[in-house]
């Protein structure tokens, strides 16, 4: 999930966010008003059949789908990406906190 203070500035920017929750109670307790919600567990049969329909309709609607197909995947495996290997082999670097919310911000004034 992202941030906290992200979801509130683009829910005061008036933009949409949706949230895919396990507890609806729990999150619109943590989340600010103005959040679409849809609940359900990744490892749910519900849960995999509504990300396969939702990514169906976006060639309809052109809107992004609650929750992708690929991104239940990732979260089904528990796979925690780390950059070490890119940071040995390629010298990659992490863009620091502060830097990655400023730019991220930036852009989404943008968009």
């Amino acid at each position: 999930m992202i941030g906290l203070n992200v979801i509130q500035a683009l829910v005061r920017r008036g933009r949409r966010v949706r949230a895919f929750v396990r507890s609806l109670d729990r999150s619109r307790a943590l989340l600010p008003g103005g959040c679409e919600f849809a609940q359900g567990d990744i490892t749910d049969p519900a849960t995999q059949a509504m990300a396969n329909v939702s990514e169906w309709l976006v060639r309809f609607t052109g809107k992004p789908p609650l929750i992708a197909v690929g991104q239940l995947h990732f979260r089904q495996w528990q796979v925690f990406p780390v950059s070490g290997k890119a940071q040995r082999e390629l010298g990659w670097q992490p863009t620091p906190l502060r830097e990655g919310l400023r730019q991220t911000i930036a852009y989404l004034r943008r968009a």
